[in-house]
């Protein structure tokens, strides 16, 4: 398991020609301590590859990226990269959800908002085979704007599809 840690941190000491880098934990104390050209080296390598940077019994710390992560599974540089770059494109793929969700929100609440006409219903029916386009299910559908209303789409042929609820609620107000 990969857990983000966020009680690192470097302190300089010294002189600037006899200057010494300490990396120091709020409670595990110091771990590591580096000249200063070994410090600029590995602020250089952990920016595109984690580097361990401090080990407690089974676990060791990594630093990639300016955070620092704990694990005990004896992960490769390689894995726990992985590991951080999932993490992260989740995290921005739940915000972008949320902002679609905004934006449909305020979209359905907005004054004046007209239903989609019966003869446009019947053409997107009849040309999506009257189940969902992703999944093919028949049970729970719905017409769906491609290009959502609130980010300028139309309720015309072109930019409505026919989803069941579940791939609806998956595509939320986005574009994909």
């Amino acid at each position: 398991m990969l857990t983000r840690d966020q009680g690192w941190e470097w302190v300089s000491e010294g002189s600037w020609f006899l200057k010494r880098w300490n990396l120091r934990h709020k409670k595990l104390g110091a771990s590591l301590k580096l000249k200063d050209g070994e410090y600029q080296a590995l602020l250089e390598r952990q920016a595109t590859l984690p580097v361990v940077v401090a080990l407690q019994e089974q676990r060791r710390c990594w630093m990639y990226d300016g955070d620092y992560y704990w694990e005990d599974d004896g992960l490769t540089a390689e894995e726990v990269k992985a590991l951080v770059l999932d993490r992260e494109r989740r995290r921005r793929k739940q915000v972008q959800n949320a902002v679609s969700r905004m934006y449909m929100d305020v979209a359905a609440s907005g004054p004046n908002r007209p239903p989609i006409p019966d003869d446009v219903k019947l053409f997107v029916w009849t040309r999506d085979g009257g189940c969902c386009v992703r999944c093919g299910s028949q049970i729970d559908l719905e017409f769906d704007h491609v290009i959502p209303l609130a980010m300028g789409g139309s309720s015309s042929a072109r930019n409505l599809q026919i989803l069941c609820a579940a791939c609806n609620r998956a595509k939320g107000a986005s574009l994909v």
